[in-house]
C-alpha cells in the first residue's frame, strides 16, 4: 500500500475531500466504546508538563506562552468529559493511514490508549499545507455526520493549546 501522505499532496480537492470523508469513516469504527479506565488526560498533562519544562530549559519563551500554559490547566479537566471512553489512536494522520487495494487501514499503534475519543482531533488544529484543511475538515464533518457539538470546540481549544505546546517544544530538540 501507499500512505495517505504521499497520496494527497497530489490529489485534487474532491479527492482530497474523498479520503476525508472515508477516514472520518474509519475513525469512527476504530472508537468503540470501551469499559475501562481513562489513561489519556494524564498522559497529555505529563506531556504538556515536559514540553514547558523544555521550552524553559531553552529559555526559549514567545508571546503569551504563559497565558497558554495557564489556560492549558485551567481547562485540562475538559479531557476527562464524556464517558464515552474508547480507543484511542492518539496519531491518525494521512501519514499513519494506508491506502491498501481501495480500503484505509490504520498504522502505527504504538501511541494508543485509551481515553475520550476526540482525543484524536488533537493534531489537527495545524494546518500548514491547504490538502490538509480540506482533509481534516471533512474528516470532522463526518465523524460527527455533520452536527459538530459545541462543546467538542470548547475541548478543540484545550488540544489546540497542548499541540501549539508540543509543536513548539519539538522545534528546539
Amino acid at each position: 500500500g501507499k500512505n495517505l501522505k504521499s497520496i494527497l499532496s497530489d490529489a485534487s480537492s474532491n479527492k482530497i475531500a474523498e479520503y476525508g470523508y472515508r477516514c472520518g469513516r474509519v475513525l469512527k469504527k476504530i472508537h468503540i466504546k470501551m469499559n475501562a479506565p481513562i489513561d489519556s488526560c494524564n498522559h497529555i498533562v505529563r506531556s504538556f508538563e515536559e514540553y514547558m519544562a523544555r521550552l524553559q530549559c531553552e529559555s526559549f519563551v514567545f508571546t503569551n506562552q504563559f497565558d497558554y500554559r495557564d489556560f492549558f490547566y485551567k481547562n485540562c479537566n475538559i479531557l476527562l468529559s464524556g464517558n464515552n471512553h474508547c480507543f484511542v489512536h492518539m496519531d491518525f494522520k494521512p501519514k499513519n493511514l494506508m491506502l491498501c487495494n481501495g480500503k484505509i487501514t490504520v498504522v502505527d499503534l504504538d501511541s494508543s490508549m485509551v481515553g475520550n475519543p476526540w482525543m484524536d482531533f488533537y493534531d489537527k488544529a495545524f494546518s500548514l499545507y491547504p490538502e490538509k484543511e480540506i482533509f481534516n475538515a471533512t474528516l470532522i464533518r463526518t465523524y460527527f455526520d455533520d452536527n459538530i457539538p459545541d462543546d467538542f470546540w470548547e475541548f478543540f481549544k484545550v488540544l489546540s493549546v497542548y499541540a501549539l505546546i508540543q509543536n513548539t517544544a519539538c522545534l528546539l530538540r
